[in-house]
């Protein structure tokens, strides 16, 4: 009798255990971060399938720049702005493993989010792919109130300005310490890329974070920066300088430039300093930003896209013009040069 009510108090333990854990897995399978990525694979995975199934129907150019319009609409209501900037010029690797062409519902229902541990807002999407699991690192974090995708396989933590002191949120060991330029308090996780004195009241720099080098720890990502110092007063913005990767023979981000003398009468002539980005060795594309101090505050004065082949057989110049106050920094958008080139 005795041994008979042990066991069914083990049996009963087991049941409750058993029923605990598949509460736990129903919640992590329906929780808003799990749907969040759900909705997020099954758009792309729209896209990726219509624009395969347009290759091979050899479907027109417009009908090719239809999809992708509507593929950077979807990827505005998901993503920060860097990222959306670059699924202008790459295929953004979006499952982490190449040959993946299309999804089915299967595929998609496998889906589940594990969060990363001592990350806040890190998390692994897992996928089954038949007999290949397949696992991809996201960081997430909120743009005006909204859950955005803010870095594709990688950690990335956000950079924080207050009291004159700029740091990024939980700052690499490696990279303790702070370092003076002009009234700002800068972490050693910065590095000046650039810098440029416009009067003596007033300056600008281009900061990077130390990811463009190689550190002992685990790799914490951040936006390079535009920093300014404009009659002691300060500004730091982390929607203006490109976020993209080194590859050879280029910079991959602007860099500081003064408006010649004999600058065409448009937004560069009317501009305090420009922001210029290059890339190509052959085939050359070329954007300038058009910044001036507005009283007491920062707006764009206008933007330029240019391209042209190595033997300049042919040429496309595009700009884009503000008056006044009508385009403050602080709301420009890294993917606009980009989405003025198809215009």
């Amino acid at each position: 009798m005795k041994r008979d009510s042990i066991f069914l108090l083990i049996l009963l333990l087991s049941l409750c255990c058993c029923s605990q854990k598949n509460q736990q897995a129903e919640t992590v399978k329906n929780d808003s971060i799990t749907e969040f990525f759900r909705n997020f694979y099954t758009g792309c995975n729209e896209y990726f399938v219509q624009s395969d199934k347009a290759d091979r129907d050899n479907k027109s150019d417009s009908y090719r720049l239809y999809l992708n319009d509507k593929f950077i609409s979807f990827l505005k209501d998901f993503c920060y702005d860097d990222i959306v900037a670059e699924a202008y010029n790459y295929d953004l690797d979006i499952y982490g493993r190449d040959g993946i062409d299309s999804l089915n519902d299967s595929n998609l229902q496998s889906l589940h989010v594990e969060k990363m541990a001592n990350e806040k807002n890190a998390y692994i999407v897992h996928l089954q792919m038949d007999t290949t699991h397949i696992q991809r690192l996201y960081t997430l974090a909120k743009q005006d109130g909204k859950m955005k995708i803010y870095a594709i396989g990688k950690r990335k933590h956000p950079m924080i300005f207050r009291n004159d002191t700029l740091r990024i949120a939980d700052c690499p060991k490696s990279h303790s310490g702070y370092y003076h330029w002009h009234g700002f308090t800068i972490s050693n996780y910065y590095s000046i890329a650039d810098s440029m004195i416009i009067k003596p009241n007033y300056r600008v720099a281009v900061l990077t974070p130390y990811f463009e080098n190689t550190a002992a720890e685990p790799l914490i990502y951040s936006d390079r920066l535009l920093v300014v110092e404009y009659k002691n007063r300060k500004w730091v913005y982390n929607n203006v300088i490109s976020n993209q990767k080194y590859l050879a023979g280029w910079t991959p981000y602007e860099t500081l430039v003064k408006p010649w003398e004999d600058a065409p009468d448009d937004f560069l002539e009317r501009s305090d300093f420009l922001l210029s980005y290059s890339a190509g060795m052959g085939y050359k594309i070329y954007y300038t930003l058009g910044v001036k101090a507005i009283e007491n505050e920062l707006y764009l004065t206008g933007y330029k896209w240019e391209e042209h082949d190595s033997g300049l057989l042919f040429r496309k110049q595009i700009i884009q013009e503000y008056d006044g106050t009508e385009m403050p920094l602080a709301t420009y958008r890294r993917y606009m040069p980009w989405k003025l080139r198809l215009e």
